[in-house]
């Protein structure tokens, strides 16, 4: 009985290292894929600004206090929630 533990043991053991080693070269693998992934993103342009961003106040119901073209450095200081409506009608 013993030795059919024993056996049963080291049979277990090198299941474990086996396995290890599976996992160690799937991370190896996922490193590499995110490596690549991250290497296309770098490449890829940046998306353009939008045309406008509306300014949101500090308010509870998040009211627009401002319109912004995209491209302004103030955009973004108010939390831009999207396009802003057309011109004619009022906030």
């Amino acid at each position: 009985m013993s030795e059919d533990s024993s056996l049963r043991l080291y049979a277990l053991r090198v299941l474990e290292r086996v396995q290890l080693r599976d996992l160690a070269r799937t991370r190896r693998w996922i490193a590499e894929e995110e490596g690549h992934v991250a290497e296309i993103a770098a490449r890829r342009p940046p998306p353009p600004p939008p045309e406008w961003v509306v300014e949101r106040g500090i308010d509870g119901r998040r009211s627009p206090v401002a319109i912004h073209a995209g491209d302004c450095p103030m955009a973004g200081h108010g939390g831009p929630e999207g396009l802003a409506p057309p011109a004619e009608t009022p906030l």
